[in-house]
């Protein structure tokens, strides 16, 4: 999906709270949101404690999604499938 940054606090706070709601808005839970958006866990929880920021197009990436899931449910769905394909692909 992306790299991810060093914050000063406040921006840190800011960023978890962006990935937080994004996850949210999605209805995913962690795990679910690690293989969507096919990141490690490990960088997912850094985000979400705000130790650690998505990049600039990581967080793109998140505004996409929770766009297309909330305007284009068909759209979403067709990534969600084709992300898990190339996860399972990756796996064998």
């Amino acid at each position: 999906m992306g790299g991810d940054t060093l914050m000063n606090d406040t921006q840190s706070k800011k960023s978890a709270a962006t990935v937080i709601k994004a996850r949210k808005s999605l209805g995913l839970n962690i795990a679910e949101m690690v293989r969507l958006c096919d990141v490690p866990r490990s960088t997912w929880d850094g985000w979400e404690r705000g130790e650690r920021a998505p990049d600039r197009a990581a967080l793109r990436l998140l505004e996409v999604l929770v766009l297309l899931h909330r305007d284009d449910r068909a759209a979403y769905r067709r990534f969600a499938d084709a992300t898990a394909r190339a996860n399972k692909q990756g796996e064998e």
